[in-house]
């Protein structure tokens, strides 16, 4: 389901945006965030990462487009870095191959717990 009012995005980006929202969302479903109780849709919260790593938009733009704090930006775009790094992502990894920017921090993968 489209979020009204969500970002206008290419057909390419878009997919990228919906297959990243669909990350999030069963991201909150297993910790078992209630509705409603985000700032953002998966959606919104997938389209404000997605620019972030393509379009190179600061963070405080995209704060004041999504109308939320700086700092609510950051978390986002963290919990986001961190679903993707502990997705396993198969062949729709190569979607998300050109994620990372030359040049940027990066970004470890969490210790999964593996049990010894």
């Amino acid at each position: 389901m489209l979020d009204h009012g969500a970002p206008q995005v290419g057909r390419t980006t878009r997919n990228l945006v919906l297959f990243l929202s669909s990350l999030l969302n069963d991201e909150r479903l297993r910790r078992g965030t209630r509705s409603g109780t985000r700032a953002l849709t998966p959606y919104r919260h997938a389209a404000l990462v997605l620019r972030w790593f393509f379009d190179d938009t600061r963070m405080g733009g995209l704060a004041r487009d999504n109308k939320i704090a700086v700092s609510t930006a950051y978390a986002y775009r963290d919990e986001a870095i961190a679903v993707l790094a502990l997705a396993d992502l198969g062949y729709e990894g190569e979607k998300c191959r050109g994620l990372r920017r030359p040049g940027s921090e990066s970004v470890g993968r969490q210790d999964r717990g593996s049990g010894g």
